[in-house]
């Protein structure tokens, strides 16, 4: 159950999940803080009180309500929509977890990974906020073509990961997983809807990239070569035949140069290593082990594949076996090559740049025409 656990929460790490906010509103009370300080309001526009949701004039729980629901706390508001203290909590889960509460500097630290959290909620929020803005009406069928596009990504990428490290098959299951978790089914599902949204929204509004020319490409390899650098490393195949799985150790011999007359032959080494492999190989998809000087297994392959050509295929003895190696691909330490591959990475990294850069400016200007206010001193 811990290994479920810890996966279950680097899922909402990953995908930033927050509670469901009308699942909030009706399973727990309410806590506004008593004091808000204004960190922004629009620019130009005249200071108005923020429009609070019904729900946050809730009364306080009555004898037949329930007793052990928490206080749900807002942390902040973006144009009036409320940003609670589970939401952040949730999504700086994977920081929050390396910090040990017997550090002595803990709260200090866990109050700057909360605002960290929180500046990165309220920008998700401008986001979520202008793009429902501007495609309702016409709009809206690319909207709705977002949302399906989520729930095939949230059923293929997520819900098979469950699926996969938990065992669980039923959507039943997975619920029942999840609530014990502390999580629901629906509200992951709309926090990944939420997520998805503002991602590809956000490469529509500023996905227009400059014309990146060859001269560019050129002048970044030369600027950063410490970024083309590599070394000497290997990717290779291997079968292990066990000796003692033969009637003699001869015999092991004959079998294994046999397979390596086969492989040298072309045949599929993947599907020889699946069907004859006797060690760890064939869990690895045929994988060998290690890849730079000294992390090479076993040892006595090392000098054999460093020397080796792509594709040749040699045979090592050991006193328990013998191994049936295949290099892959073989890397010399150095600086790149300006090929097809290298620039294809480079334009990718200056688009990202571009993207990183024009996605700043575009929330800047949305933080600039939003009110948003922030607890002056949260729980």
């Amino acid at each position: 159950m811990k290994g479920q656990c810890f996966a279950a929460l680097a899922f909402w790490a990953a995908f930033g999940c927050q509670p469901d906010r009308n699942a909030l509103a009706d399973n727990g009370s309410v806590a506004v803080p008593a004091a808000l300080t204004r960190s922004q309001k629009p620019e130009g526009g005249a200071d108005r009180p923020i429009a609070r949701a019904n729900f946050l004039d809730r009364p306080p729980e009555g004898p037949g309500e329930k007793a052990d629901s928490k206080a749900v706390v807002i942390w902040a508001t973006v144009n009036g929509v409320p940003i609670f203290e589970n939401e952040i909590q949730n999504s700086a889960l994977g920081d929050l977890a390396q910090i040990s509460p017997a550090d002595p500097d803990c709260a200090r630290r866990r109050r700057e990974v909360m605002d960290r959290a929180l500046e990165t909620l309220i920008e998700r929020e401008l986001v979520l906020q202008d793009a429902y803005t501007r495609l309702k009406g016409g709009g809206s069928r690319f909207l709705d073509k977002l949302k399906e596009a989520a729930g095939r990504e949230f059923e293929s990428t997520l819900v098979k990961n469950i699926e996969d490290r938990t065992g669980k098959k039923t959507t039943e299951e997975i619920k029942t997983f999840l609530k014990q978790q502390g999580a629901s089914y629906d509200g992951l599902k709309t926090q990944f809807e939420r997520q998805f949204i503002y991602t590809e929204y956000l490469r529509w509004r500023v996905g227009s990239y400059e014309r990146i020319g060859h001269d560019q490409l050129l002048e970044y390899y030369y600027k950063h070569p410490e970024d083309f650098q590599t070394v000497d490393s290997v990717e290779w195949q291997d079968i292990f035949i066990a000796a003692n799985r033969h009637p003699t150790r001869e015999a092991a011999r004959q079998f294994a140069e046999h397979l390596v007359g086969r492989a040298r032959r072309g045949e599929d080494f993947l599907r020889l290593c699946m069907q004859y492999d006797n060690g760890n190989a064939h869990d690895c998809g045929g994988e060998g082990t290690g890849r730079r000087h000294g992390e090479i297994r076993p040892a006595e392959a090392e000098a054999i594949l460093f020397a080796a050509h792509d594709g040749d295929v040699a045979l090592v003895e050991l006193t328990s076996g013998f191994h049936v190696l295949r290099l892959v691909k073989r890397e010399y330490a150095g600086l790149l090559p300006f090929n097809e591959k290298t620039q294809a990475n480079i334009k990718d990294k200056l688009r990202k740049e571009i993207f990183t850069r024009e996605a700043k400016k575009f929330v800047a200007d949305l933080k600039r025409h939003a009110t948003i206010d922030i607890a002056t001193n949260p729980p």
